[in-house]
């Protein structure tokens, strides 16, 4: 059912002119307040991520309150303070700009009885997906190598006619396994929904269900983490799974550092059995922790700042995503994106 009358939109740690934007799409109609999300936090809140600076607007706490109260739609950036549902008095819908469901793991929103979207699939997806492969070649040609010793290089290997293995087949997994297959690559997948073997899935040879994760570690050269952080995939890379990979294979991770457990994979890549690791990723980044010192300054491993998705084209995904589920909301039609709190995304 369409909403009537006048509709509040708060849009909270957002970009310099996206109110204007969202006014745009209904002036008649449309309320548009916008706050920070430091300014949104009261005593005993806490902000997430805390590594994040303060975006938007100032004002006064009191302000803030009151705006939160009144708000129907919320469009919910980075960072956002712990408790915001408990807070509300009118909520119907809140769109998460980014794509991952488990940055609201630290807000009250998680589990709260109203309609919650994400920008699951679409965000920054074509140039994380290009960094999954310049982190691969970078690793597998040596490029992180800083000497003018022929010797150091003697380990490159091609990737043309080498297996991808992509852990979790979204958005972002399937560009990867489009320019994996252009470069001339076998590409193997794994997808939560997939209940048994699929075969030539687009560009993709062999698609295989979640339970099958270890026989894809065990045929890939390079495996891609592109799975989405939920209960069900922190620390799914453990010693077991490592265990599995075939020696020599590349890891890159440019999900959530916490899929990853790390004392496993420093023991992997101690041991000599993981060929290298692209991290743009670590456990403890969104909550402000340093990156391990063992793993930023390991020979075979590339640290970079959470930044696969920084490119020219692609800062308002997201937010270009809300304008048009917010047309649908005023049309009273149904959301694409709606977070399952069961599945995790």
């Amino acid at each position: 059912m369409a909403p009537a009358g006048t509709v509040n939109v708060l849009l909270v740690s957002a970009r310099d002119g996206w109110a204007d934007r969202v006014r745009a799409v209904d002036p008649d109609r449309l309320l548009v307040h916008e706050v920070s999300g430091a300014d949104l936090a009261e005593e005993g809140d806490t902000l997430y991520p805390s590594r994040w600076p303060k975006r938007g607007p100032s004002g006064s706490g009191a302000d803030a309150g009151r705006l939160l109260r009144e708000a129907e739609v919320i469009l919910l950036g980075l960072p956002y303070p712990s408790r915001l549902y408990t807070r509300t008095g009118r909520l119907g819908w809140v769109h998460h700009p980014n794509a991952g469901a488990s940055n609201l793991w630290d807000s009250d929103l998680w589990g709260a009885p109203v309609t919650v979207t994400s920008s699951r699939g679409s965000n920054y997806a074509l140039p994380i997906a290009e960094t999954v492969l310049a982190g691969a070649m970078t690793l597998a040609r040596g490029l992180h190598i800083r000497t003018m010793r022929r010797a150091d290089f003697a380990g490159n290997v091609v990737l043309s006619g080498k297996t991808m293995g992509i852990v979790g087949l979204g958005g972002i997994g399937g560009h990867v396994a489009r320019m994996a297959k252009g470069m001339g690559m076998s590409v193997l997948a794994s997808r939560l929904s997939a209940t048994d073997r699929m075969r030539n899935v687009g560009p993709v040879d062999e698609v295989l269900p979640a339970s099958l994760l270890h026989e894809l570690l065990g045929r890939s050269d390079v495996v891609a983490i592109c799975v989405m952080l939920t209960k069900q995939t922190e620390e799914l890379f453990d010693a077991d799974a490592f265990a599995a990979m075939k020696p020599g294979a590349i890891l890159v991770n440019v999900a959530r550092g916490e899929v990853v457990d790390e004392h496993a994979l420093m023991a992997s890549l101690e041991a000599g059995r993981l060929g290298g690791a692209y991290l743009d990723v670590y456990a403890g980044e969104l909550h402000g922790e340093p990156p391990p010192d063992r793993l930023l300054t390991h020979p075979a491993v590339i640290m970079t700042p959470h930044i696969s998705g920084v490119a020219d084209e692609t800062g308002a995904v997201g937010f270009d995503l809300f304008l048009e589920y917010l047309r649908d909301y005023l049309a009273g039609k149904p959301l694409d994106n709606v977070i399952d709190w069961d599945r995790g995304y």
